[in-house]
């Protein structure tokens, strides 16, 4: 049962929901920063880990434990609910340091590029150019907002329509294989064999689609990004 309510972990929910908003933009920055071949990588393999790691949960864990909270935090008592918003209050006060650190060194890097931060279409499709295709073709199709993200700074909206279509097409294929599997076998075996059948047969095929979804989003993906990256280059003159 899905309900909302005032509480303390109502509130939490919705203080996490707008913590994630700029600290995953700032980490999806930092990331961009980080893959593009001019800017300079000092960072130890341990630092690389936990930015991945803190990547992550921003990326993921932040929204999903905003919209448990948020819709099912009801469920606990006051007391859970006020321990709960200690410890997610915590986790913001502690997590905001990273998120500065990582603004930081967007700023450092943007002053030292300065050429690549002008705003113009110009500095965009140069941004095309350089960019690493599967890199951001995976992007797109595992992380939020990539899409959009990606549009808006590389002044660019075929890979997000590659991106749309296809999924769009993967999706109605998938349900339509789904229904079409779920119909002959209710149609061709009795319901003791259907419900004799191995639940995990289920989840593993259902995890065979979502792997093949993914898959496709990002050869999609990846599609779009040669695309815009084909014109960016035709337009500054370069040769392919």
């Amino acid at each position: 049962m899905v309900n909302a309510s005032l509480n303390w972990s109502s509130i939490l929910g919705l203080g996490l929901i707008l913590f994630w908003i700029p600290s995953y933009l700032i980490s999806l920055i930092h990331v961009d920063w980080l893959a593009r071949r001019e800017v300079e990588r000092t960072q130890k393999a341990t630092e690389w880990v936990v930015f991945a790691v803190t990547f992550c949960g921003r990326a993921f864990c932040l929204p999903f434990a905003a919209g448990i909270l948020f819709f099912q935090g009801w469920r606990l008592d006051p007391i859970l609910q006020f321990g709960v918003f200690l410890l997610g209050a915590g986790v913001i006060a502690e997590t905001s340091k990273s998120s500065f650190n990582d603004l930081e060194q967007n700023r450092q890097f943007a002053s030292a590029h300065r050429s690549e931060t002008g705003g113009s279409r110009t500095s965009a499709m140069t941004l095309r150019v350089q960019d690493r295709v599967w890199l951001w073709a995976v992007l797109h199709a595992t992380l939020p907002l990539v899409s959009f993200y990606y549009a808006f700074t590389r002044r660019t909206i075929t890979p997000f329509l590659w991106d749309i279509i296809i999924r769009v097409i993967v999706v109605v294929l998938s349900n339509g294989l789904v229904y079409l599997l779920v119909g002959l076998l209710g149609g061709w075996l009795p319901d003791s064999a259907l419900s004799a059948v191995n639940p995990w047969l289920i989840v593993a095929f259902g995890f065979v689609l979502l792997l093949l979804n993914w898959l496709l989003a990002v050869l999609a993906a990846r599609h779009g990004i040669m695309k815009a990256k084909s014109y960016a280059r035709l337009k500054l003159g370069m040769q392919s």
